[in-house]
């Protein structure tokens, strides 16, 4: 698989089974990406009733 643009992507490694299976993995730069995403995913969870009214 390729990087995407700004190497926030990740790579994958395919199996040779079936059915298909892949092993996907994300750059460094993708997991720092996660460890900023998370908070703001549970403040959402924490808040979302009031989000939706």
């Amino acid at each position: 698989m390729q990087q995407v643009r700004g190497g926030v992507g990740g790579s994958g490694a395919a199996e040779p089974v079936i059915p298909p299976y892949v092993k996907h993995s994300l750059t460094p730069l993708g997991d720092e990406l996660v460890e900023h995403l998370l908070p703001l995913f549970r403040w959402i969870l924490d808040h979302a009733a009031d989000i939706v009214g």
